[in-house]
Formats: structure tokens, C-alpha cells, sequence
């Protein structure tokens, strides 16, 4: 990622990640749906309620309708599943650095 970005911040957690954000948010929030303390689901769930316009990549091994659900209530702006297909990872990415590009060039565009 660090290739890409120039502020790449990785954290363990979702606790760790929640803390983070808190202190500073971000442009891209890309997250595993299973991580200690705090799932990836519930830590989704949080920034919803601070930064409703928050680009989201959830990225998981698993493909169960309950996840879906849960990530399509969120919003997710993208669901990628493990193995990653580095392309499609790398084209997502790209689409939504162009979004956000968009958006804070044209205020009217949301």
C-alpha cells in the first residue's frame, strides 16, 4: 500500500484502528471483517456514525449472507474476498481515489 499512499496506517485491532480513527480519520478505510477486540462489522458500524461518507473496502475469507447483509446495511463502498485478486484490489482502489478526487473538486458531486 505505502507504494500507493503516502500515509498508510496498519493496526492489529479493530479497537486499535477505532482509536486511531477517532484521533484522526481518513480517506480510505480498508478493514478485515475478523479481527481481535472488535470485529470489522462493528467497527464499520462506528465510523458510519462519525464520517457517513466514508470510503470502505471490507475484505474477508468468508461469504456468508449474514456478512453481506451487515455490509450492504453499512455501505460498504466495496467487498472484496480473500484470496485478493491484486488487479481487481488495485482497480477498486483506483475507483474510489477517483471519487474521492471528484468529490473535493466539484462540492456539488456527493
Amino acid at each position: 500500500m505505502r507504494k500507493f499512499f503516502t500515509d498508510v496506517r496498519v493496526f492489529n485491532s479493530g479497537e486499535k484502528a477505532y482509536i486511531a480513527y477517532l484521533e484522526r480519520t481518513c480517506d480510505i478505510l480498508i478493514t478485515d471483517l475478523v479481527m481481535a477486540q472488535m470485529n470489522g462489522i462493528e467497527l464499520l458500524s462506528l465510523v458510519r456514525h462519525i464520517k457517513k461518507e466514508q470510503k470502505i473496502v471490507a475484505i474477508t475469507a468468508h461469504d456468508e449472507t449474514e456478512y453481506m447483509v451487515k455490509l450492504i446495511n453499512i455501505e460498504v463502498d466495496a467487498f472484496l474476498q480473500k484470496p485478493l485478486d491484486d488487479r481487481f484490489f488495485l482497480q477498486t482502489l483506483y475507483t474510489l481515489c477517483k471519487e474521492l478526487y471528484e468529490e473535493k473538486n466539484n462540492p456539488n458531486i456527493k
